[in-house]
């Protein structure tokens, strides 16, 4: 993709939790080994001073196109998860959770698209059974500029980075064709500590409470919403509670992972959700679209693949 000098941007950083499986876990024994925020910055030029959120021009429209995806660190082949992120396309943020090997990924959308993206590292995560397990995102150079990276490790108070688990992942952005600043967090919330993921929605809930800048929230929320019955666990109430988020409900309602915790061939958690997006401050008054990326075969997934589906997020102005 160029010329490319890494750059590390040490910023508060923790870790979140690193299972994905709908199963409530005991196993929160994660231990933090890397509390930084590591970009790949092409080596040109610096973009020019962003503009304050006040000081936003929006009357160009705009599209933006977003995929998100759990690829199950420590139980895919990365090269081949990487294939099958390069065939889905060059969307505009692409944002990936359990990456246990950033280069296979980064390496395979540069040969595809040379020079089209930058790459933003969060280095929390790492822990005794996994050297890497960590939160991803890559956006278009061509599109965006970086204001901001970094791990967001406390938060009103509140310790994201209790020691086992990932912390969030902020990334924002500059619209290089109308100077609007655009927010992405990128999550995976807690798996098996049910009461430290309910505080982790709930701090998340009232950080976004008072900010007017577009924020693009999306990852493995582990909320549990069921098809049937409507409704999530605790987390997702308290993440829901006073519209603070708008979710994007994906059309139609789709498994977004596999779970065969008994090994009888059969998904344990069939109809439900774990992976979200999510709309606060102003962009909540876009155009919004999203649904769950069904491809051939895809579930029940191997050791090579993700047990995670991808998930597609649309925005715009009109």
């Amino acid at each position: 993709m160029g010329v490319l000098a890494t750059v590390g941007l040490v910023f508060i950083g923790c870790v979140l939790n690193i299972g994905c499986d709908p199963g409530e876990s005991s196993n929160e024994g994660e231990s933090a080994k890397a509390t930084s925020v590591e970009t790949q910055v092409s080596a040109t030029a610096p973009a020019e001073p962003a503009k304050s959120s006040t000081e936003e021009n929006d009357s160009e429209g705009f599209s933006y196109s977003i995929l998100h995806w759990n690829v199950e660190s420590g139980g895919n082949d990365s090269s081949i998860v990487a294939d099958q992120l390069v065939e889905m396309g060059d969307y505009d943020v692409i944002g990936l959770s359990e990456v246990e090997t950033p280069a296979a990924y980064e390496e395979a959308l540069s040969k595809k698209w040379p020079g089209r993206y930058e790459y933003i590292r969060g280095l929390s995560g790492a822990n005794e059974t996994r050297e890497d397990d960590h939160l991803w995102l890559a956006f278009r150079k061509d599109k965006f500029s970086l204001i901001e990276s970094k791990e967001m490790k406390e938060v009103s108070g509140f310790i994201f980075d209790d020691g086992h688990h990932r912390v969030p992942l902020y990334v924002k952005l500059k619209d290089l064709a109308n100077s609007q600043e655009v927010v992405f967090l990128m999550n995976h919330l807690a798996r098996g500590n049910k009461n430290f993921r309910q505080e982790q929605a709930s701090t998340l809930r009232e950080w976004a409470r008072t900010k007017s800048i577009p924020i693009v929230a999306i990852g493995d929320y582990n909320l549990d919403f069921e098809f049937a019955t409507e409704k999530g666990n605790k987390a997702f109430d308290e993440f829901m509670k006073d519209n603070v988020w708008l979710w994007v409900r994906p059309e139609p309602l789709v498994d977004t992972n596999w779970s065969d915790r008994d090994g009888d061939g059969v998904d344990n958690y069939i109809d439900s959700l774990l992976d979200f997006s999510f709309l606060s401050g102003a962009a909540k008054t876009w155009k919004a679209s999203s649904r769950v990326i069904v491809r051939e075969n895809d579930f029940p997934d191997t050791e090579k693949t993700s047990d995670h589906r991808p998930v597609e997020l649309i925005l715009s102005s009109d």
